[in-house]
């Protein structure tokens, strides 16, 4: 699995990560095509305001993994930055829009719209 890992920034599509993964751990991939599937099935059925945050919440979450496996570790500041950007455009959304979402990621929901969370993340260095 380590060699996935290291050649994390030669795959162009997580297709292919879950191809190589698939030829070293067949019961592993399965598990992740079963992850997956039960991910998108979720993703698919939010409204367009929810799936619109949601898309680019899911961006910038493989950005930052395709920096940690190109060996680009994000410093703090930038991670902190990164999760505080992701809770403000959250909160952002319509009512609307914050119910379709938790509706589908309850648990996502509760720490996106947790001010302890917020507080917290504000106060590290």
């Amino acid at each position: 699995m380590r060699e996935v890992y290291v050649n994390f920034p030669t795959y162009k599509s997580d297709a292919e990560v879950v191809a190589a993964i698939k030829a070293k751990s067949p019961e592993l991939a399965a598990r992740i095509a079963e992850f997956h599937s039960w991910w998108n099935g979720k993703a698919a059925a939010l409204g367009p305001e929810a799936k619109a945050y949601f898309d680019a919440m899911n961006e910038k979450a493989y950005k930052i993994r395709a920096q940690f496996y190109a060996g680009n570790i994000p410093s703090r500041a930038e991670m902190k930055q990164s999760a505080l950007d992701t809770i403000n455009k959250y909160k952002a959304m319509s009512a609307a829009g914050k119910a379709d979402f938790e509706k589908h990621f309850p648990l996502m929901s509760k720490v996106l719209s947790n001010d302890e969370v917020y507080k917290r993340l504000q106060s590290m260095n």
